[in-house]
């Protein structure tokens, strides 16, 4: 068996991956503001949906995954989305809202899986406190809104709005870890 603190520490950052996902596109809100409020209310509501999609329907079909290949491929799936996010709307102008729209539909799908599957997996490692390692896991999240908020917002007024890709694509460096930890 592999290393039980590397699983639980990569269980850890996919948490925070979580807190990255669910919070980027709130903090851009004022960045996309050739955008209307609808379309950007939308990718919070898309965000939304599609991880609770993908909560409901891995809770019910769970055993027709392989969970370790599907929790090793989470990480992959959030940086996969966070690039998506970032760096294609610079290339396609045009089509901005459909990769900020792809990217988040990746990104929440994995940010799914990572809510279904991280508390489980550190539950099942062996643990001398496993309530406190449960409690260490959910606040990861916690902790992870409140540094995304802080470092986002003094990102953008140090080096300004209009490097909010670079933004993005830094915020992949932590599922990055995550991928690292769990191969």
């Amino acid at each position: 068996m592999k290393n039980p603190a590397i699983i639980k520490y990569a269980c850890y950052m996919s948490n925070a991956s979580m807190s990255a996902t669910a919070n980027i596109s709130p903090l851009l809100f004022i960045t996309f503001h050739q955008l209307s409020y609808t379309l950007l209310g939308l990718l919070v509501l898309v965000n939304f949906c599609t991880q609770l999609a993908v909560d409901l329907i891995f809770s019910f079909y769970s055993h027709k995954f392989n969970i370790s290949k599907t929790i090793r491929l989470m990480p992959v799936l959030t940086m996969a989305g966070l690039v998506i996010y970032s760096l294609l709307p610079a290339f396609f102008p045009g089509l901005t809202y459909t990769f900020l729209l792809i990217g988040t539909i990746i990104f929440s799908a994995s940010a799914g899986l990572a809510e279904v599957l991280t508390s489980p997996v550190i539950a099942a490692l062996p643990s001398d406190n496993p309530e406190r390692d449960m409690s260490r896991a959910h606040s990861v999240y916690a902790w992870g809104v409140t540094a995304v908020v802080l470092l986002s917002t003094l990102y953008l007024q140090v080096f300004g709005r209009e490097t909010w890709y670079i933004l993005a694509l830094l915020w992949s460096v932590i599922p990055l870890t995550a991928f690292i930890l769990f191969m």
